[in-house]
């Protein structure tokens, strides 16, 4: 098989006999770990976690697991995200987390939603389970 060199547009460029006879529990998904976690929203948290200007450098050092945003992995061909929850109790927003709230959670599926918009053969599987560490963010 030929390797697929448009990353964006991989799942719509299989070979048909895959598309049809293989189903996806035959597919190997790229996925990323802390899918949102390529920034924090530190104004979400400012009251809880008013300790992190000090150490920002090494707190996002040790804590954010990407370096491309959402729009920027899927272009890189990533297909499968992992989420973690947890809702920020000043407004009831739920946000994607990751030790601290990354960014909320409709702009993630809105931002994947346009994704798909705009590239018809693709799919993409979201994992979501509750960050356990952030059950509810008290501010």
């Amino acid at each position: 098989m030929t390797p697929i060199q448009d990353l964006e547009n991989w799942m719509g460029k299989l070979p048909e006999e895959v598309r049809q006879s293989s189903g996806l529990q035959s597919i190997l998904l790229p996925a990323s770990h802390q899918s949102a976690a390529f920034k924090f929203d530190y104004k979400a948290s400012t009251k809880r976690f008013s300790w992190i200007p000090r150490i920002r450098h090494n707190f996002e050092a040790d804590n954010l697991c990407q370096e491309l945003n959402l729009s920027q992995q899927l272009r890189a061909g990533i297909r499968h995200f992992e989420f973690q929850l947890a809702k920020v109790a000043s407004d009831s927003s739920l946000y994607v987390c990751h030790q601290l709230p990354c960014i909320p959670a409709m702009d993630a599926i809105r931002e994947i939603v346009s994704y798909l918009d705009h590239h018809k053969g693709e799919l993409v599987v979201l994992r979501l389970e509750a960050d356990a560490q952030l059950p509810s963010i008290e501010l």
